[in-house]
């Protein structure tokens, strides 16, 4: 089994595909290469991920709290309304991952902290928007494939 890290990840992925926005074209890395025609797009990728340690028990094996920070970023690519779309598309996640808060047992939950827009008006102008969030999970420092409560 793959560290709950990567199983969250895969989680977010499969929750927010299937949007109006960006369908099936939702990948768990940050260095997927995208072309235009993969566009609008969401990439789901880990950027911290530290151990809370007020939060550690004292008996060994100790249970970690960690506080993922997990980034959903939406790529556009047109000519017009490209604010538009990236703010429906944080809409469309930011919905999706509140249908679940705890990603199926995986995690004690997950906030979304912010947004980052950046727009480049290249050739073919393209924009994207990194949504952060807070994916609190536990695991005992033994085992950390297996996210507990």
């Amino acid at each position: 089994m793959p560290h709950v890290r990567t199983q969250i990840r895969g989680a977010v992925a499969t929750a927010l595909t299937g949007r109006p926005s960006t369908g099936a074209r939702v990948f768990p890395s940050r260095v997927w290469p995208l072309q235009q025609a993969d566009l609008p797009a969401l990439l789901v990728y880990a950027v911290s991920d530290p151990v809370d340690e007020e939060q550690l028990t004292i008996g060994r094996p100790r249970k970690l709290w960690r506080d993922l920070e997990l980034v959903v970023e939406a790529r556009v690519a047109g000519t017009t309304g490209l604010d538009d779309q990236l703010d429906q598309i944080e809409a469309e996640v930011i919905a999706a991952l509140a249908l679940d808060p705890t990603l199926g047992g995986l995690a004690k939950d997950v906030l979304f902290t912010g947004a980052e827009i950046d727009l480049d008006a290249a050739e073919t102008p393209v924009g994207a928007n990194k949504m952060t969030f807070r994916v609190t999970y536990r695991h005992r420092e033994d085992d950390p494939n297996t996210a507990i409560q």
